[in-house]
């Protein structure tokens, strides 16, 4: 799970703030099925304000440019505009900018509109107009949450995706509902996080020795890092990236050795996306 949220332009907050205020004075019996034709409308409308909407959606999933890849799995290409907090639930943050991520159809299904929330340590599914909708989510929020903080990834054994060990019991516990809700241990998401490993590997020792045989000359080392950096960059499963940076001294010697020759790879994965 991976997420940086993008900028949004003062139009686009002022088209999605005008939104909420419609829903503000709608009867509270009549709130979700207001929500689900406003937001079927917007989403099917051609617009040019929810086009940069959704472009500033996808430009906050992993990847680089032009490829791009689901906030939740790192894997599929992101074709669906999700809200975290299920609008079928939480109708008022139909249009909220912090409940809003792209992801992919396969994530969204498996999700579904399940969601409970957590007051101390008692969860709680939310009514429409529940006076309790604001408290704590029993699973992470990629837009309130940085996934980074509460997840990592088992790149010595299993490559699973894992809770920190640092985390409070409380966090702990929400980091393996998260894992659990979006099923980021099946659908042979761990096979494509080694083979997203594997081909970073491939990827150093390129650079690496394509490096060596231009030289150092300043302006040809130049272009050999930036053509490198930005094919790691559109790498799938940037996370599992993150982890093996992160954990690489307890790796292969080939990690090591490659991670010690070109640390400037470490940019290439944590800039913004």
């Amino acid at each position: 799970m991976w997420f940086v949220r993008a900028a949004l332009g003062d139009r686009e907050k002022v088209y999605l703030k005008k939104k909420t205020e419609s829903l503000e004075k709608c009867p509270s019996n009549s709130l979700v099925s207001k929500a689900a034709a406003l937001w079927k409308n917007a989403n099917t409308n051609t617009s040019q304000i929810f086009e940069r909407i959704r472009s500033q959606l996808r430009a906050s999933c992993p990847g680089h440019e032009g490829e791009r890849f689901c906030t939740y799995c790192e894997h599929s290409s992101p074709d669906w505009i999700d809200h975290v907090r299920p609008k079928s639930r939480f109708p008022m943050k139909t249009f909220a900018w912090d409940n809003l991520v792209y992801a992919c159809a396969s994530c969204q299904q498996i999700k579904g509109e399940k969601w409970f929330l957590m007051i101390d340590d008692a969860l709680f599914e939310p009514e429409v107009d529940d006076a309790r909708a604001d408290a704590s989510s029993l699973y992470l929020e990629p837009t309130r949450d940085d996934p980074q903080r509460f997840l990592t990834i088992d790149c010595l054994g299993t490559w699973s995706v894992v809770p920190r060990q640092d985390l409070s019991p409380r966090d702990a516990r929400r980091a393996r509902e998260t894992i659990a809700l979006y099923a980021l241990d099946e659908r042979n998401l761990p096979q494509g996080r080694k083979r997203a490993a594997q081909t970073f590997q491939f990827a150093l020792h390129a650079y690496v020795e394509e490096r060596k045989e231009r030289g150092f000359d300043p302006a040809r080392l130049a272009e050999v890092r930036a053509r490198h950096a930005a094919y790691v960059r559109a790498l799938p499963h940037r996370s599992t990236l993150l982890a093996i940076n992160e954990h690489y001294a307890a790796l292969s010697g080939k990690w090591r050795s490659l991670s010690s020759e070109a640390p400037e790879s470490l940019e290439w994965i944590s800039d913004d996306p």
